[in-house]
């Protein structure tokens, strides 16, 4: 089903449920906006920790024979 449609649906439907369908929609974005705000609010504290690069160690890691 596209979008438009969804639309059309959701325009037939009696005010109480079009506000239940923007509840749930609202309630959605707002934790899908707090989830992005917890990573950016967590990206990057790890840098420095290790004193090699992410990638390097990475590359290292699969050009080695571990098996």
């Amino acid at each position: 089903m596209s979008l438009s449609e969804i639309i059309k649906e959701i325009d037939k439907l009696p005010v109480e449920e079009s506000l239940k369908v923007y509840s749930y929609l609202g309630n959605k974005l707002k934790k899908k906006e707090r989830i992005l705000q917890s990573l950016n609010e967590i990206r990057g504290i790890g840098k420095g920790l290790w004193e090699l690069d992410a990638q390097d160690y990475i590359k290292t890691e699969r050009a080695s024979d571990r098996f």
